[in-house]
């Protein structure tokens, strides 16, 4: 019996990608709370360092409050 991979891409699947995508989101977001909450970094730093725009950080900012 032949392996599913050899008729399945894993990394083509739109469903798998919308997954990793969504993770690294996720990542970003714990990051960006970590910094907003562990330092006293700017927005502009911390978007810089998290590889976010500064409108996100000012999203999560704002949900933490």
């Amino acid at each position: 019996m032949e392996s599913i991979a050899t008729f399945f891409s894993i990394e083509r699947d739109p469903y798998y990608k919308r997954g990793e995508e969504k993770g690294l989101a996720k990542g970003k977001s714990v990051f960006v709370k970590y910094l907003l909450r562990t330092t006293d970094f700017s927005i502009t730093r911390i978007a810089s360092l998290a590889e976010v725009t500064e409108d996100f950080v000012l999203e999560i900012k704002r949900s933490l409050h």
